[in-house]
């Protein structure tokens, strides 16, 4: 089995092996590329601070095989190279000839969405030919349709490292399009489909009505974006409620301290002892607390030892 390789320094890129050193420059330097396109259109589109720096400070790579190195590919490249003379397969060739690109330059005046339209081109394909434009500083022509503009959109945010990324999502305006947040594809898709188009309409959503029309994974990627914004939703929810419907975890959820603390604020620790815990009439964490120091939590109905062991251990562990 090929081993995986992450590189943070040149020692660590001195450590693959003589043999796939040459591809795992190539893939590097196309790593490079990429992400510097990436940078780039956040740049262009205002995605992050004009003073964003650009950073690539990991590089993970996968020996898949040979294939021709870039660098040394790229020295022959040119606009006006023929699309006869580029490493892709006839079929490619062939397609390429049907939609009139006959040479980079041409290439570089076609969207990557008209290439990926109809049969012949796939995903990896069109990257290679992304690679080939990038190497001479070319690239496609932007999306020209608004939707995939907008998956655009948020593609290069999620590929932006994670300061950078913080940085652009924190104040996010209401009026901002829902792209803007940088979730994933799933996540963009639906909020689409049920006519979210600003980052203000998520917020005005109760959590509850959201919960219905999102998926746990989707709603949890929503809350964590408009947490990194600095605001969530206008309606106020309890931490507990939020984790009822599913928008954040229980891990996540820091243990309260406070002894008027609520026991339905309790529930994500709680678990099946939180309705005897409130038929037994103990309404605060402070009430929780006593029960448990005078020894009383196995007495309740519906608590056995084990949960009593636990609910008292979690106790102290948090006091």
């Amino acid at each position: 089995m090929k081993k995986t390789h992450t590189i943070r320094s040149i020692a660590e890129l001195a450590n693959v092996p003589e043999g796939d050193l040459p591809a795992c420059l190539a893939a590097l330097h196309r790593g490079i590329v990429e992400a510097k396109r990436q940078h780039a259109a956040a740049l262009r589109e205002g995605l992050v601070p004009a003073d964003a720096a650009f950073e690539f400070q990991t590089f993970v790579w996968k020996p898949t095989g040979s294939r021709e190195p870039f660098s040394a590919l790229s020295a022959t490249l040119g606009p006006e190279t023929p699309i006869s003379e580029l490493p892709v397969r006839p079929r490619v060739r062939f397609v390429l000839h049907q939609k009139n690109v006959f040479c980079l330059e041409d290439l570089s005046a076609t969207s990557e969405n008209e290439l990926l339209r109809g049969e012949g081109l796939g995903v990896k394909t069109v990257g290679r030919l992304r690679e080939l434009l990038q190497a001479i500083g070319l690239d496609f022509l932007p999306n020209p349709d608004p939707r995939g503009r907008a998956f655009d959109e948020s593609s290069a945010l999620r590929a932006l490292p994670g300061e950078i990324l913080a940085a652009t999502l924190r104040g996010l305006p209401d009026g901002a399009p829902v792209s803007l947040l940088g979730l994933r594809g799933p996540t963009l898709g639906r909020a689409h489909r049920t006519g979210y188009k600003t980052v203000g309409e998520l917020r005005a959503t109760p959590a509850r009505d959201l919960a219905m029309r999102f998926g746990r994974s989707e709603r949890q990627e929503i809350y964590k974006r408009l947490v990194e914004t600095g605001r969530t939703f206008q309606n106020n929810h309890t931490v507990s409620e939020l984790w009822r419907i599913g928008f954040i975890d229980r891990d996540d959820i820091p243990f309260p301290k406070d002894a008027e603390t609520l026991l339905v604020d309790l529930q994500p620790w709680l678990g099946s002892a939180f309705k005897p815990l409130k038929r037994r009439g103990v309404a605060t964490l402070g009430e929780l607390r006593a029960a448990a120091a005078r020894n009383e939590l196995a007495d309740i109905s519906g608590i056995g030892d084990r949960t009593a062991e636990k609910l008292t251990a979690l106790l102290l562990e948090n006091a």
